[in-house]
């Protein structure tokens, strides 16, 4: 599954025992700006995973445009985000994009490296 936040790009994908970098905690889901991954452990169930990827979604939204100011800017923050999602969620096919990532091809496949150029993406 692919997810784009604003202009910059996620990739999500499973892993085996997710565990924070830092604390040593188990873990459902973990984003890496870094590298643009959005992981999820496998032991999520296919019915928690849009949870999860909603989670970590939204700590991607925080960290590439801060914290809104106000109200009307959270909301908006809040618009934006929701229909980037949905339009990708339905481009790649809603509920099956999540079985989808049990495809041990999808998870081995090597992912674009692109690197922002202005406002625009390039690989």
């Amino acid at each position: 599954m692919h997810l784009t936040v604003g202009p910059y790009s996620y990739e999500v994908l499973k892993a085996h025992q997710l565990i924070h970098p830092m604390s040593g905690d188990k873990l459902d889901g973990l984003i890496d700006f870094a590298t643009g991954t959005i992981w999820i452990d496998d032991t999520v169930p296919t019915h928690r995973r849009l949870d999860v990827i909603l989670h970590e979604y939204w700590h991607a939204w925080r960290h590439h445009f801060g914290k809104p100011e106000n109200e009307e800017a959270q909301c908006d923050w809040f618009a934006a985000a929701t229909m980037q999602f949905l339009r990708e969620w339905h481009l790649q096919g809603c509920e099956f994009s999540l079985t989808c990532l049990d495809d041990e091809d999808a998870n081995q496949r090597p992912r674009p490296q692109l690197r922002m150029v202005g406002k625009a993406m390039i690989g």
